[in-house]
């Protein structure tokens, strides 16, 4: 039989807190039998830690080990750490307990690599025995004010560039393929649509066949123990393609907004120097499957203060493409009145592209340029596996 029942009530159904919040909760203790204890205490605890193994031989492996403390409060009921015994009757008693977190906590985390986790601990400490111990966890998210990083605010451009060759040779160049990522800013609230205008110019002889953009979440988990090392997790939050052909020394441009998944957990690790986490928006430029793409990557940040006098932390979904944005060899684009072609989406059976431009070295006024957005499917991951003595591809494209 249990001698002693504890049920933690926290003051929030869900048991979720911001960071600098104050976390109320109601200790409902039960007694079955007549017992002695030093204290009976309730504790809050919040760390972070990261463990894994690595096989040294067929019959031997490494742990590693990593971790970080941000708080430990005790409060006690009755008694103290170490305390004279005192006898315990069987009932039922109620005690109530609060603890102001620390503004600078990092989000709660699991992992099969590693954790952030925030407990409240209740402890019968027994004389001479075994202790009644009952946890139950709390869940927190970061605090992270955009305006603090005024860079945020301004507009983001990446432009990479890949040469290609009709053969191994370099005497047989065929051109160079321009991939440009421009987004009106690098901060983002959690739960924010993020727009983003790609471009392509094709200066080569090839065909580009494909289009892909993604959004990436990459996961840095490291310990310390018995010396440093890293493990890696990249996933695929949400992803468009466009299965479409930008001819030779033809130029596109595509419109893309990732909208928000109610089902996403968002993961800001501001504070914690054991797991990192990065969001960052891949593009992909496809000539044919024997050839390495053009990739373009872009850093993103997330917040949950927006910027000031931004209503309600959003930004238009149109993009101004403005001169200086945009790669030397590529003149304004203009637009022209041409069909507009078809084409296909991963997991989703409609999608419409942006129009055909047409480069002219006119440096006059952009005009406005009008793309249909498309409908975003989202990737359901498979769970990871524990690791064993071989690491396991943690990575997914």
């Amino acid at each position: 039989m249990v001698m002693v029942t504890f049920v933690i009530e926290f003051d929030r159904t869900d048991k979720r807190y911001n960071a600098g919040d104050t976390v109320n909760c109601k200790l409902h203790v039960t007694v079955h039998e007549h017992f002695k204890a030093r204290s009976l205490s309730l504790r809050f605890v919040g760390k972070a830690y990261t463990q894994w193994s690595k096989s040294r031989s067929l019959r031997s492996y490494a742990v590693y080990k990593g971790k970080e403390e941000y708080f430990r409060d005790y409060q006690f009921f009755f008694g103290s750490l170490n305390g004279p015994a005192e006898d315990i009757k069987p009932g039922k008693n109620v005690y109530t307990a609060s603890f102001k977190l620390p503004t600078n906590l990092p989000s709660s985390l699991a992992h099969p690599y590693g954790c952030i986790r925030y407990t409240a601990r209740a402890k019968y400490e027994v004389a001479w025995d075994f202790n009644f111990k009952s946890a139950e966890e709390f869940y927190v998210t970061s605090v992270v004010d955009l305006n603090d990083q005024p860079d945020l605010k301004n507009c983001v451009k990446e432009v990479s560039k890949k040469n290609y060759n009709y053969c191994c040779s370099s005497c047989c160049a065929a051109g160079s393929i321009y991939l440009i990522t421009i987004l009106p800013k690098s901060g983002w609230l959690l739960k924010q649509p993020i727009t983003i205008d790609v471009i392509v110019d094709n200066k080569s002889k090839l065909n580009i066949r494909i289009i892909k953009v993604k959004l990436r979440e990459k996961l840095t988990f490291m310990t310390k123990e018995p010396k440093p090392d890293t493990k890696t997790n990249i996933k695929t939050i949400a992803k468009y393609s466009f299965d479409t052909v930008v001819p030779q020394f033809q130029d596109k441009l595509f419109q893309i907004q990732f909208d928000s998944n109610p089902c996403q957990e968002w993961k800001i690790l501001n504070n914690c120097s054991i797991i990192n986490c990065e969001y960052y928006i891949e593009s992909y430029a496809f000539v044919n499957s024997c050839r390495t793409p053009t990739i373009n990557s872009t850093k993103i940040v997330l917040g949950t203060i927006p910027f000031q006098n931004e209503e309600n932390g959003t930004s238009p979904v149109k993009i101004e493409l403005k001169e200086e944005m945009m790669v030397k060899e590529i003149p304004i684009p203009i637009i022209i009145n041409e069909p507009i072609p078809e084409e296909s989406i991963e997991l989703s059976p409609t999608l419409s592209i942006g129009s055909n431009i047409n480069w002219s070295a006119d440096l006059g006024e952009i005009p406005d340029v009008q793309v249909e957005m498309s409908q975003l499917s989202f990737l359901d991951d498979p769970p990871v596996a524990l690791p064993t003595d071989t690491d396991p591809a943690m990575s997914s494209s």
